[in-house]
C-alpha cells in the first residue's frame, strides 16, 4: 500500500439504525488531519469535519463537535440551525433522560496537566448516574 492509498482509506468507527434511516460517523485524512463527518442514508449531513456521536432524539439530531481543546454537544432540527447546549473539555457519552439528558465527560481546564480529583462520589441508584460533591 502506497501512502497515498493509505491517506485516502475511510474509516466508520460508529453506525446506528434509527428511525430516520442508517446514521453512521466516517473517519478520514485530509490535509494531515483527522476529520469526522456524519452521514444520514450515505448523504453527508455536517461540514465542519470534528462531528461525533450522533443520536436523533425527539426530532432532533444530536452530536458532539470537537473544537480545538474542548467538546460542544449541539441539537439540531431537521431543516433548522444548530443550538450549542454544553461545552466541556470532552463529552466521552450521552443519554436522554426524562428529565434531560446524561452527559458523560471531563470539565474543561486551562491547565492540561492538573490531575483530576473528586472529594465525594456517589451513585444514585435511581439510574441517573454518579454525584459529585
Amino acid at each position: 500500500m502506497t501512502s497515498e492509498e493509505a491517506y485516502s482509506l475511510k474509516v466508520i468507527p460508529e453506525v446506528r439504525i434509527t428511525d430516520k434511516g442508517l446514521i453512521h460517523v466516517e473517519t478520514s485524512i485530509e490535509n494531515f488531519k483527522y476529520k469526522n463527518y456524519i452521514f444520514l442514508n450515505k448523504k453527508k449531513i455536517t461540514n465542519e469535519g470534528y462531528e461525533i456521536l450522533p443520536s436523533f432524539h425527539e426530532g432532533y439530531l444530536y452530536y458532539v463537535k470537537k473544537k480545538k481543546k474542548k467538546a460542544i454537544l449541539v441539537r439540531q432540527a431537521e431543516y433548522g440551525s444548530t443550538e450549542e447546549l454544553v461545552s466541556m473539555g470532552n463529552i466521552v457519552k450521552y443519554a436522554f433522560h426524562r428529565k434531560g439528558i446524561l452527559i458523560v465527560g471531563e470539565e474543561e481546564t486551562k491547565d492540561s496537566k492538573a490531575p483530576f480529583y473528586a472529594t465525594k462520589i456517589k451513585y444514585r441508584f435511581d439510574g441517573r448516574g454518579v454525584i459529585q460533591n
